[in-house]
């Protein structure tokens, strides 16, 4: 019998943990711009969007866990079987930016990089937290029934999502201190579009 819920599902086979296998995906939204005010204008048009909002970027991340139980009359362990962090990240791409002058291409260059590297960052996070995941999930004694094993491998779930969050927040931060502090990659875009940095759930994502 195999239940699904959410994006974990029990599965009962014989084999043991193996390495968590991260997979990320990128996907790109595209436009053309004149300018960096019609670049903003043409990112609110054909960006992604999140929770009603245009954002400059987004990563949504999933972690797919396997699990199954071994029983006897007495116990029930619960035993991991896979691990899989899937994750699909969209970022933008200004297909005539060769158009414009070697100022603008250089300071879209780095904006660019910023927005990976601080996506890529988010990625690592879930990374970490599910590493550290697989690690208590392993260290779960056997319990008096299947249902306190599951238990038990619930509220390490939520643990793990709260994990996540605690390191999504100090990665958000550390982004609005260099956005607040007047830093120079930032200074075209002012007049032009504001840069927040949020997460939440899943996802984490750059807003204008």
């Amino acid at each position: 019998m195999k239940y699904i819920l959410l994006l974990f599902s029990i599965v009962f086979s014989g084999l043991v943990l193996a390495d968590i296998k991260p997979r990320l995906s990128t996907n790109y939204y595209h436009f053309d711009a004149e300018s960096i005010e019609n670049l903003v204008e043409n990112v609110k048009k054909t960006g992604p969007k999140m929770n009603d909002k245009t954002v400059w970027a987004k990563i949504n991340w999933e972690l797919h866990t396997e699990y199954y139980f071994e029983s006897n009359e007495t116990s029930c362990h619960i035993l991991i079987e896979s691990m899989e962090l899937v994750a699909i990240l969209q970022l933008p791409n200004w297909r005539d930016i060769k158009k414009q002058s070697l100022k603008t291409r250089d300071w879209w260059g780095e904006y660019s990089r910023f927005i990976l590297e601080h996506e890529n960052s988010h990625f690592d996070n879930a990374l970490l937290s599910a590493q550290r995941f697989e690690t208590k999930l392993l260290d779960i004694p056997a319990q008096l029934s299947c249902k306190k094993a599951e238990l038990e491998y619930f509220a390490l779930k939520e643990q793990f999502i709260s994990d996540v969050s605690i390191l999504d927040k100090e990665t958000d931060l550390s982004a609005k201190r260099i956005y607040k502090s007047n830093h120079k990659l930032f200074s075209p875009l002012k007049g032009h579009s504001s840069v927040v940095f949020e997460s939440g759930g899943m996802s984490s994502y750059i807003t204008l």
